[in-house]
């Protein structure tokens, strides 16, 4: 007669195997935004964000009145209008805020200072034409930034508040630095700077510098212009367009 070794099989496949619970649990974790430890922390296709745009992207694509001529691309269509049209109204969008300045201007973007209508909290706003970073084929440079936006832990890098996106543009939505940027600041001093304050600015320009290799990045772009002072009086990183992901 046959014996199976039920406590030995389940011993093994408890060793392997990874509950339903828990894998439910890490689910709902990425599902709220949470990502777990074993995914990466960055603005991948797994978060929410991600999840949420390559949903939108795929409802955008399906109502293609070409494809919508396919009875399965029709029935997905009218089973998900309802509830894509709620998320649309919950997630962030160009209405939320109330532009009072413009900052800056580049070659791909624009930095304006906004108000959240709801709240009076006032942001930075990067904007990003699309059709201007699809000419110039450099619609990655808005991935990688948001990328590390979103990633950073740290006090050398202005807080990520949200993203999204229209048809024309591109939006990133982060924490005001009220202090200018450091060549304004310069300017002021007719770029003469004590021999104490000008190290003090090169230290923190070190540490934000290294904090941004620690994310496993360069920035490729230092300048006076990309390092805020906050309303403490410290520096911030800014303009991750020309960073790239360092290789191991």
């Amino acid at each position: 007669m046959l014996k199976f070794k039920y406590g030995a099989r389940n011993t093994v496949e408890q060793g392997v195997m990874e509950s339903i619970a828990s894998r439910a649990s890490k689910l709902n974790m990425i599902l709220q935004g949470k990502v777990p430890s074993v995914v990466q922390q960055r603005m991948s296709p797994l978060s929410r964000e991600g999840i949420l745009d390559s949903l939108m992207v795929l409802f955008e694509e399906c109502s293609n009145p070409i494809l919508m001529k396919m009875k399965h691309v029709e029935n997905f269509i009218k089973k998900y209008s309802g509830s894509i049209t709620k998320l649309r109204e919950l997630q962030p969008s160009v209405k939320d805020f109330e532009v009072r300045s413009l900052v800056g201007c580049g070659h791909f973007a624009e930095v304006q200072v906004v108000r959240e209508k709801a709240t009076g909290d006032v942001y930075a706003m990067k904007v990003m034409s699309k059709e201007t970073l699809r000419a110039r084929e450099q619609a990655s440079l808005f991935e990688e930034e948001r990328n590390i936006l979103s990633q950073n832990t740290n006090s050398w890098i202005p807080q990520l508040y949200c993203a999204f996106q229209d048809k024309k543009n591109l939006y990133l939505v982060m924490e005001y630095e009220p202090g200018g940027d450091l060549l304004s600041f310069l300017n002021r001093y007719e770029d003469q700077l004590d021999e104490h304050t000008a190290q003090f600015y090169l230290a923190e320009l070190v540490l934000a510098i290294g904090s941004v290799h620690q994310m496993g990045y360069v920035h490729r772009d230092i300048k006076p212009e990309n390092i805020l002072i906050d309303r403490t009086g410290h520096i911030k990183l800014v303009d991750f367009g020309s960073a790239a992901k360092m290789t191991t």
